[in-house]
């Protein structure tokens, strides 16, 4: 709804969580079938045609809908006579009159959706045949789903009448669905034969192996990944990605970005590939102390902007205070990294360390480089910290801090709870379990080595 776009954010989390639920729910059900817990041996299963031929396959799956009627021949051969008899058989018309009249409103609509000053009102129009069989092909639908409801219901309602009942003690009551209407059938056949989709047809179903897979990026909202019928891992086969049809310059210019994200989002991909492929090599394992590092950064990551401005506002900080900003300090920036460019400059840099009132150079850097950021940079900074970039120089640097008596968590049991320090305590925790996780990492690197 337009009230839901303002808190769209907080919709998907709750419907994920409700789904979630479900899920787990229906998977408890699930392993407590007794029977049927499998009802065919694929997710999509169709029968073979009158011949034994297997269906088309379109975008690697069956053509759709075409496992319920084969080929029709009125629509392939597009005989008018036989389209006629398909209809009144199907009881989409229920005479030759209404079978015309209806053809005349398709002539109709095509004059008042795009009239061409060439034809006069009711006369033919040559764009009337590629119009005509595609709605005959929708009315046949319909009226064929029409005819076949009454039939499916009372199936359906008495497959569900012997499911529950007086012997498992549980009433289930059948409810039958309204069928598709038109809108929703001509929205699909819009879709299947839109360039993308026959693209694809033509790219992954009567090219196999020519492509390993295939990104959507004309669809909005991302890239949507296409697999082949049998997908191909070899780095060397390319890939491909579908833009807009492009008619103007504007166009052109937003289909080259499209292609741009979806080769940068490749390169990613890629990336955490090879990331992956490394981390397996090297047999690398989760360490314990990194499971203490995540917890340490969702502290951090709670951070309010309360509890800066009041961290903000002390002019003499206390010592522990100290040894936690420029600990903290080395960590982000002491390898040589810039730092985060959010970070203020001149006069409204001026303007916080005058209200600091201080000239501590550990104490005016923090401020500067930590705690002038912003809340959401300030949380970024620790969300994005490179815990594997840390180097020995660096721990060897704040190891005499780490290891000070007041600077052990036992030491936050006595005090030290006043609101203006309340963030000293999570980044203690988060500078203690840097150090923590580099002293592992690099003994199980000394491990793997030997």
């Amino acid at each position: 709804s337009d009230v839901a776009r303002f808190v769209i954010k907080d919709v998907r989390a709750t419907a994920t969580s409700l789904l979630d639920m479900h899920e787990v729910q229906l998977k408890a059900l699930h392993s407590g079938l007794q029977q049927l817990p499998f009802l065919t041996k694929t997710a999509t299963s169709y029968p073979q045609d009158q011949s034994g031929a297997e269906r088309e396959p379109y975008n690697g799956n069956p053509l759709h809908q075409w496992h319920a009627h084969s080929d029709l021949d009125w629509l392939t051969q597009q005989n008018v006579v036989n389209a006629f008899e398909a209809m009144i058989n199907s009881g989409a018309y229920d005479s030759l009159e209404d079978f015309c009249t209806w053809i005349g409103e398709l002539n109709a609509l095509i004059n008042a959706c795009d009239a061409d000053p060439l034809v006069k009102p009711g006369n033919w129009d040559n764009r009337l045949p590629d119009v005509f069989w595609g709605a005959s092909y929708v009315q046949w639908l319909l009226a064929e789903a029409e005819r076949v409801a009454p039939h499916f219901h009372k199936i359906a309602r008495n497959l569900v009448n012997e499911v529950g009942g007086k012997d498992v003690g549980v009433t289930i009551r059948y409810d039958s669905a309204p069928n598709k209407g038109k809108a929703r059938v001509e929205k699909k056949q819009k879709d299947y034969a839109s360039p993308g989709l026959h693209i694809l047809h033509e790219a992954l179903d009567l090219m196999p192996g020519q492509f390993s897979k295939a990104l959507r990026a004309d669809l909005g909202g991302g890239l949507k990944e296409v697999l082949p019928p049998k997908p191909c891992h070899d780095p060397s086969v390319p890939i491909l990605i579908l833009t807009k049809i492009c008619t103007n310059e504007e166009e052109t210019n937003g289909c080259l970005k499209d292609a741009a994200y979806a080769v940068s989002t490749l390169k990613k991909q890629a990336d955490e590939a090879e990331r992956q492929a490394k981390k397996a090599a090297a047999q690398e394992l989760v360490l314990p102390e990194e499971h203490d590092l995540d917890a340490a950064v969702a502290a951090l990551r709670r951070t309010t902007y309360q509890q800066i401005s009041e961290m903000r506002s002390l002019g003499q900080p206390p010592a522990r205070l100290l040894k936690a900003a420029e600990a903290t300090s080395l960590l982000l920036f002491g390898g040589g990294k810039e730092r985060h460019q959010a970070s203020p400059t001149g006069s409204h840099h001026r303007r916080i360390v005058e209200v600091a009132n201080t000239s501590n150079p550990v104490w005016v850097a923090f401020l500067k480089d930590v705690l002038s950021v912003g809340v959401d940079n300030f949380r970024q900074l620790f969300e994005e910290f490179d815990k594997d970039a840390v180097t020995s120089e660096l721990i060897a640097r704040i190891e005499p801090i780490v290891k000070s008596k007041d600077f052990q968590p036992s030491a936050f049991q006595k005090g030290d709870q006043k609101s203006s320090i309340t963030l000293l305590r999570p980044l203690v925790a988060w500078i203690n379990a840097v150090y923590k996780y580099h002293r592992a990492a690099v003994g199980q690197r000394k491990s793997t080595m030997s």
